[in-house]
């Protein structure tokens, strides 16, 4: 019987690591909640003409603002430079989406401009995530980084709406 060692021969293949640990992402998914939690807090503080409503929501919604346009990359598990890239274009998009809806919950001027200006690339990106799903699903690669993408989108845009 002749034994075939070519599998053992041969190196195995490198799968592609984020430039960044894994605990490193935890902590910004904990943060997002966190302060997702607490704006959602400052929504019902707001709509219920409580006390405090508005620092809630204005602290809240404008620090997951700067967080999704520094960190947008590290919550969404993107590997390689292509999904950094696109990471940090929704990231910018998830910035103008909170801060327009922070914007009309307080009666600010521009609010509404900053939605119309935010949907526009919103919707491109959620037609770009989708076709990109599509077609990795039927290739067989992993599609969670734009599972990531379109759930985050879709929940501020529905905010945004």
């Amino acid at each position: 019987m002749k034994q075939n060692d070519e599998i053992l021969d041969s190196p195995l293949p490198r799968a592609e690591k984020p430039p960044y640990n894994k605990w490193l992402r935890g902590i910004a998914i904990g943060l997002e909640i966190a302060l997702w939690l607490i704006g959602a807090l400052g929504l019902l503080f707001k709509t219920e003409s409580w006390e405090g409503g508005s620092e809630l929501l204005v602290l809240s919604f404008s620090m997951l603002s700067l967080f999704y346009m520094l960190f947008t990359f590290l919550v969404t598990g993107a590997r390689g430079w292509r999904q950094i890239l696109g990471s940090v274009g929704a990231g910018i998009t998830y910035s103008m989406l909170l801060l327009s809806v922070l914007f009309i919950r307080e009666n600010w001027v521009g609010g509404w401009e900053m939605r119309i200006t935010a949907l526009l690339p919103g919707g491109i990106i959620l037609l770009a995530g989708l076709y990109f799903l599509v077609r990795n699903r039927q290739t067989g690669k992993k599609t969670g980084y734009y599972w990531n993408i379109l759930i985050r989108l879709a929940i501020m845009m529905l905010l945004a709406i």
